[in-house]
């Protein structure tokens, strides 16, 4: 299909959709245009231009070969392993165990706050504290944990969107580390 678009408008395969795409595509093979929207490459021109016609195809393809479609992953803390641990993270820690704010430590490093976000984040999948509740208040917590379990898992972009783009994607970050702390910790189902 992608090369038949491009084909038709005399563009490479690539303009229509990248690789990621076709990709994301087959491993998510959403049964929506709404879950059409939530993959990787695709914005509204794309899901307006193309989004029925991709979405019918792959309802056709997972009904011809017996597969499922929209499989749902497990909720997963975004995959970028900790940073190792510099001065200024190892210092940021200390005011983080203590309680300390983003804005309390990024004044007190002379740090970026978008910095001090990546630190706390280290932090909470390093340290795993029982709570993030000085960063994260519940309600927002429960919501970003709510979202993340009805859209991809690990995807902030979907989660973002269903929060209505009032929850930063440092809180969207932190809220699923910790969800997969507390995951990593519970006893194995039976």
């Amino acid at each position: 299909m992608r090369k038949g678009f491009a084909d038709d408008r005399a563009v490479p395969p690539c303009v229509i959709f990248g690789d990621a795409s076709l990709r994301d595509m087959a491993r998510r093979r959403p049964h929506s245009e709404a879950g059409f929207r939530r993959l990787h490459g695709v914005g509204k021109a794309k899901l307006a231009e193309f989004g029925k016609r991709f979405v019918a195809r792959i309802r056709e393809y997972c009904a011809a070969q017996g597969v499922a479609e929209n499989p749902s992953p497990p909720l997963a803390a975004p995959s970028r392993p900790a940073r190792r641990q510099s001065a200024g993270s190892a210092e940021a820690a200390k005011m983080f165990a203590a309680g300390a704010t983003i804005d309390e430590v990024a004044a007190a490093l002379d740090r970026a706050p978008s910095t001090v976000a990546g630190y706390l984040n280290d932090y909470v999948r390093r340290e795993r504290p029982a709570s993030i509740a000085p960063w994260v208040n519940d309600a927002t917590y429960s919501r970003v944990a709510a979202a993340a379990r009805q859209s991809d898992g690990n995807r902030l972009k979907p989660i973002f969107e269903a929060l209505g783009g009032e929850v930063p994607y440092n809180e969207i970050r932190l809220v699923l580390s910790h969800v997969q702390n507390v995951a990593d910790q519970s006893p194995p189902r039976a």
